[in-house]
C-alpha cells in the first residue's frame, strides 16, 4: 500500500484488506483484541458481503450463534476479541484454542491490534508495544 493510500482507520483498513482477497475466499479470522471495529452482523467490503460472527471467549455462545461450517452459505467473518471486562491494551491475550477446527478452514486471518496493522503497512520497522 503506497504512503498516499494508507487508510484513516481501522475500518478502512479492513474494507480495503477484504476486498483485496480471492473472490473464492470464504472465511477470515480478524483478530481485534480491544474490538475496536465493533462490527454490525455484516460487512460490505466492495460490494461482497461478510456475515460477521463474534468470538470473545465464550465457544458455547459463539457455537449457539454460528452455523455449522458446512451450512455455510457466502462469506464469514470471525471477529475475535478479548473476553469482556479483560484489559484491552497492548498485553491483551486472546484464547483462540477452541476455534482450531476453524482457524484451520480459513482463507486469510488479519492481525488488527495496532501492532499488527503498523507491521503490514510499515514492514521492516519495529514498534513498540
Amino acid at each position: 500500500m503506497s504512503e498516499d493510500a494508507l487508510p484513516q482507520s481501522l475500518s478502512e483498513y479492513l474494507h480495503h484488506t477484504l476486498s483485496n482477497l480471492h473472490p473464492n475466499a470464504r472465511m477470515v479470522f480478524v483478530l481485534d483484541p480491544p474490538g475496536r471495529l465493533a462490527l454490525a452482523s455484516q460487512v460490505n467490503a466492495s460490494g461482497r458481503m461478510w456475515a460477521v460472527f463474534r468470538y470473545a471467549g465464550n465457544d458455547l455462545a459463539f457455537r449457539s450463534e454460528m452455523p455449522a461450517v458446512e451450512t455455510l452459505r457466502g462469506s464469514v467473518l470471525i471477529w475475535v476479541t478479548a473476553r469482556p471486562g479483560q484489559e484491552t491494551d497492548s498485553e491483551a491475550r486472546l484464547d483462540i484454542s477452541s476455534l482450531a477446527d476453524l482457524f484451520t478452514r480459513a482463507d486469510a486471518w488479519f492481525d488488527l491490534s495496532l501492532v499488527g496493522v503498523l507491521r503490514t503497512l510499515v514492514p521492516g520497522e519495529t514498534w513498540p508495544a
